[in-house]
């Protein structure tokens, strides 16, 4: 048997560190969009729903109910996921665990998925729609955003050389641009 939310939400988690509710919401929720389209299939059944805040997973947010931080994930297994999985979510974390839950949240209400499921509601106005896995495969798979190049693989070809690094010739060329030894990939081409 696959991987679960509860294990996306460990290793998400095992990955980042603690982390707010919303922002581990908004990490599994593409972490699933990006699976759907990276290996054609999903990452986990869960379904999410379109909430005033965004797409919230209902079996993640029974478990983080009343917190706003989490550090761990005792209900999953991080190691559940397998290497093709987990190389797609640590795709998603290097394109997105840099924002904060808001940003990400702010960014989903400009996506279809989210439009979509919401469509006919009032802005504060609370919703159980889901958030179709059809919708987010489709959109996701046309997105052009410089997160979408990372998660994807760009067709430039400095960004795919870097992705082919691992963490340690990565962080180096994080201390060299840092120290102005690099110039950094602005994502403009």
């Amino acid at each position: 048997m696959g991987a679960n939310i509860n294990d996306v939400a460990a290793f998400v988690l095992r990955e980042c560190g603690r982390m707010s509710t919303m922002k581990l919401q908004k990490l599994t929720y593409y972490a699933q969009s990006w699976t759907l389209v990276r290996l054609g299939r999903q990452l986990f059944a869960d379904d999410f729903q379109a909430w005033v805040e965004g797409p919230v997973c209902p079996v993640v947010y029974a478990h983080h109910r009343g917190q706003f931080h989490v550090s761990a994930w005792p209900t999953g297994s991080a190691d559940a996921l397998s290497d093709e999985e987990q190389d797609c979510v640590r795709r998603v974390l290097r394109a997105y665990s840099s924002k904060s839950g808001r940003w990400l949240s702010d960014l989903t209400h400009r996506e279809a998925p989210w439009v979509e499921a919401r469509a006919g509601l009032a802005p504060d106005d609370r919703s159980r729609r889901p958030i179709t896995k059809d919708a987010m495969k489709k959109y996701y798979a046309g997105a052009d955003s410089m997160e979408a190049r990372i998660v994807k693989g760009s067709a430039n070809p400095v960004l795919d050389f870097l992705d082919t690094m691992n963490d340690d010739e990565a962080a180096l060329v994080e201390t060299m641009v840092e120290r102005d030894l690099l110039d950094p990939i602005d994502g403009n081409e």
